[in-house]
């Protein structure tokens, strides 16, 4: 009987489009302890529409161009990436990453350029309002690409759908306002949305991190080769998925923005940062400095996605009956939830008294897991009938 009900909810899961059992099932095997890691840049450019030698410069500028309109608000920003496919296992979910802490350190080039301000302005002292202390801050967001590219492209391997190092500023010409192909997002409740102009759309973004240094006080100048650390702000929800995500993804990239003056060709009132330069430096260049572990799978999740729910229950009634237990023996993968070498009533109970535990930010499932949860559903409800059928 449960046979012919296995087979009758694999017609229905096909019907739906889903697999059993999905085709790329993730085993953690390095969840626990974080262990700290620091990671070199990968990636870096200066991102202005008159930088002519974007992933070979060796200097970063970050200064904005308020009231001009042909121009966004924060026009020279820097962008840092890293590979981080090295240090931490790519493909898991992202809920699956605990970030414990998360700091970009990057070093100041020009002597005292500009004013040390450790905390973030209002978008109002921005066009005539009252800004409550000296200087102005340096912030840190993510990253979020336009113009047909799908992300950013950490090994500069050629690929025409990621934006490289040395690919151009925009495939749109002047004016350059909201067209640069790769911007600083804070990820609104996970919208991709362009922080570049917030001063003139009126709002205060979600910064991820202000720039700090404990080599000069606020309100002083800032030295040469000071190193300024963005410890990022972990309570933000959108944050923790960006960086969870990207490092499924192998990489994690950043913009490093601020509205300082610049004057064409006048002296340096604005921070700039050592860059790569394709291979070669002038001093430090851009680090990330990672506290992250991998969470131990919820008891009861069969097929790895770190929750429990009508997905799992399908893959221990399609292995049902398994004694032993087999690919791998005595795991969840095949059904087997209690570990002991035998999928059966026993695994029921487990999933059972665990349904709907796992992480909470996976709480809503996508579409194909409502499917499979339907699934679920019909097979629970054919095994409460009375009347056994012949014939399936």
């Amino acid at each position: 009987m449960l046979a012919c009900l296995i087979r009758r909810a694999t017609r229905v899961a096909m019907a739906a489009g889903i697999a059993l059992i999905p085709a790329l099932v993730v085993r953690p095997s390095h969840a626990g302890v974080a262990v700290p890691v620091e990671l070199s840049v990968g990636f870096d450019r200066w991102m202005y529409p008159f930088n002519a030698t974007p992933g070979t410069r060796a200097v970063g500028l970050t200064f904005g161009a308020l009231g001009e309109g042909d121009f966004d608000d924060r026009d020279s920003q820097t962008l840092v990436g890293f590979d981080t496919s090295s240090e931490y296992a790519t493909g898991l979910p992202a809920v699956a990453y605990v970030i414990n802490s998360a700091v970009v350190n990057a070093t100041n080039v020009s002597d005292n350029a500009f004013i040390y301000d450790p905390t973030s302005d209002p978008f109002t002292s921005y066009n005539g309002g009252a800004d409550a202390d000296a200087g102005r801050p340096i912030e840190l967001f993510g990253v979020a690409t336009r113009n047909g590219f799908l992300g950013l492209d950490v090994a500069n391997s050629g690929d025409p759908t990621l934006f490289a190092e040395t690919t151009d500023f925009s495939p749109i010409g002047f004016p350059w306002h909201e067209t640069r192909s790769a911007f600083a997002s804070d990820y609104d409740v996970g919208n991709p949305r362009d922080v570049g102009n917030n001063v003139r759309d009126g709002y205060d973004p979600n910064v991820w991190a202000v720039g700090q240094t404990d080599a000069v006080s606020a309100g002083s100048l800032v030295p040469a080769n000071t190193e300024l650390s963005f410890a990022l702000d972990l309570g933000n929800p959108d944050l923790l998925k960006y960086l969870g995500e990207g490092l499924s993804s192998g990489a994690l990239f950043f913009a490093i923005t601020s509205f300082h003056d610049s004057t064409q060709g006048g002296e340096v009132t604005y921070p700039d940062f050592y860059l790569d330069a394709g291979g070669s430096s002038l001093g430090d260049t851009a680090v990330l400095v990672l506290d992250v572990s991998i969470a131990s799978l919820p008891t009861g999740d069969a097929n790895g996605d770190f929750v429990v729910d009508g997905l799992d229950y399908l893959v221990w009634a399609e292995n049902f009956g398994d004694n032993p237990a087999e690919d791998p023996p005595g795991s969840p993968y095949n059904g087997d939830l209690d570990d002991n070498g035998v999928v059966d009533g026993l695994d029921y109970l487990v999933w059972a008294e665990n349904f709907g535990t796992g992480t909470t930010s996976q709480a809503v499932p996508e579409p194909a897991s409502w499917a499979g949860l339907a699934v679920a559903l019909l097979i629970a409800g054919m095994h409460q009938r009375h009347r056994v059928r012949s014939a399936c």
